[in-house]
């Protein structure tokens, strides 16, 4: 029995390293890197980008992305332990996502669908709500100078 909970989690294991690599490479996470954000390589959820992750070389990217799944590997020995921790999780995220309003929806499916530029993606933005500026035209340049600020490129 606790062989085949190993088994799992290994499998389980194996799916998270390749849907984070699938993730990284995704078209979702260029167009949010055009507004200075990116998904978080451990929970998927979306993080502020800093002037260090702009910075960071291939070779150091790919050092970071090694230790977090080398150290989540370890966890492969808690058996059905892990395997329940992942499916509470999955269940959680669905049930999260559940009651997103429509716009956000289609925020979401043209990010990962669309090959958006800067100002779309910021267009997109003050469409769903997250605006501080009370026209568009004075979001995308407050968005353009707040990215800028952190020594982030604007696409």
């Amino acid at each position: 029995m606790y062989e085949s909970g190993v088994f799992v989690a290994l499998l389980i294991w194996m799916y998270g390293v390749i849907s984070s690599i699938i993730t990284i490479n995704s078209r979702m996470e260029r167009n949010l890197n055009k507004v200075g954000q990116r998904r978080s390589w451990i929970d998927g959820s979306i993080k502020m980008m800093t002037k260090a992750d702009v910075e960071r070389s291939l070779f150091a990217s790919a050092f970071k992305f090694f230790i977090v799944w080398a150290i989540s590997f370890f966890f492969i020995v808690f058996s059905w332990l892990q395997v329940a921790l992942v499916a509470a999780i999955l269940v959680y995220r669905w049930n999260k996502d559940s009651g997103a309003p429509q716009s956000i929806r289609e925020f979401r499916w043209k990010l990962k669908n669309s090959d958006l530029s800067f100002q779309q993606v910021v267009t997109e933005m003050y469409k769903v709500g997250e605006m501080t500026s009370p026209t568009l035209e004075e979001f995308i340049t407050d968005t353009a100078k707040e990215l800028r600020s952190r020594g982030i490129p604007t696409w």
